[in-house]
């Protein structure tokens, strides 16, 4: 056999005798090749968001005859509002449940945000306001948020049949002879509190739209009737689901008597609603805001509390983007 170069470029010579060693020399001076990580960054490819956005305004838009101004202004004193306060943790105002017979329903206050980018967030808009605050997953984690579990509401779906015999199991009498009553009412509120993170994928059904059609179908005359083509197989991917769409996630107040989890929401002591805020801080906690329009943007950077707030020397700089401009860059 003909010789291999060295290190030195050296021709070396060898036979097939010297195989065997020449391999297990080449395998004990292999170095795997190293592969540099990346930290973020506009490499730091992922499936998922960096920052999770809770929408607020909703109250707004829907007040009737307000002028742009008067929209724009209390766009702005929602957002300081918020600054000074914190999100609202509150029973949604239209309630919500899962389950043909109601099974879950959502009793507890919560705070909802969304992995929905900003670039297809449109929707989303029109339901819960047009301005939205950007929050690391830390922050909801920090404070024992997770994503909530999308289920099925069927009852012949593995997953939903097994949760609602859990309930029926955990909410049954037949145990009170086995169990001690206050076991019994803690298993339960701990049960009720990890429901909250179950959340239905489509919407509750409108029953206007389930009213079809009365009108007759017009009929081709004879003479003018084509023959049909073959008709092709078409794939069928279902139905949309836009909840599932939302990739909500949610913080769920853990209320146990006096005492409240998460540890940092304050009572509100002033209205019904919220029942809780939970405060945040600009830069540490809250890294973007989206405004809804130019006059909002405008009034925004304007605002002395605001820039006190949100860019002063010892806050990290917050981003300012403006909802009509997403998209446009």
């Amino acid at each position: 056999m003909k010789g291999i170069f060295n290190a030195l470029g050296e021709r070396v010579s060898f036979g097939i005798a010297d195989l065997p060693i020449l391999f297990l020399q080449a395998l004990f001076q292999y170095q795997p090749m190293t592969i540099k990580k990346t930290i973020g960054g506009p490499d730091d490819k992922r499936l998922h968001r960096r920052q999770l956005f809770h929408w607020l305004g909703g109250h707004i838009d829907a007040t009737a005859n307000l002028s742009a101004q008067a929209r724009a202004e209390a766009y702005l004193q929602c957002l300081i509002d918020s600054l000074r306060k914190g999100l609202w943790v509150k029973t949604p105002r239209i309630p919500d449940y899962l389950g043909k017979n109601r099974e879950f329903e959502i009793s507890l206050p919560i705070c909802c945000f969304t992995e929905t980018s900003v670039m297809e967030i449109g929707q989303h808009t029109l339901e819960y306001g047009r301005m939205g605050l950007g929050f690391p997953k830390r922050f909801v984690l920090q404070h024992s948020g997770m994503p909530v579990h999308y289920s099925s509401e069927f009852q012949n779906h593995a997953v939903f049949a097994s949760w609602c015999k859990l309930k029926r199991f955990i909410d049954s009498q037949q145990h009170l002879g086995h169990f001690n009553t206050a076991s019994l009412d803690e298993v339960r509120n701990e049960f009720l509190y990890i429901s909250h993170f179950l959340k239905r994928m489509n919407k509750i059904p409108d029953p206007k739209t389930k009213a079809k059609s009365t009108r007759p179908l017009s009929k081709a005359s004879p003479s003018t009737s084509r023959p049909r083509s073959p008709s092709i197989p078409k794939k069928f991917f279902g139905e949309t689901l836009p909840y599932l769409e939302e990739r909500e996630w949610r913080i769920v107040a853990k209320e146990r008597g006096v005492d409240v989890l998460p540890k940092k929401l304050v009572r509100n002591t002033t209205s019904d609603a919220p029942k809780y805020f939970l405060p945040y801080m600009p830069g540490k906690d809250l890294f973007t805001i989206v405004l809804p329009d130019e006059r909002t943007y405008a009034a925004a950077i304007r605002n002395e509390e605001l820039r006190q707030l949100l860019f002063a020397p010892e806050v990290p700089p917050v981003t300012l983007l403006c909802l009509k401009d997403i998209g446009t860059f």
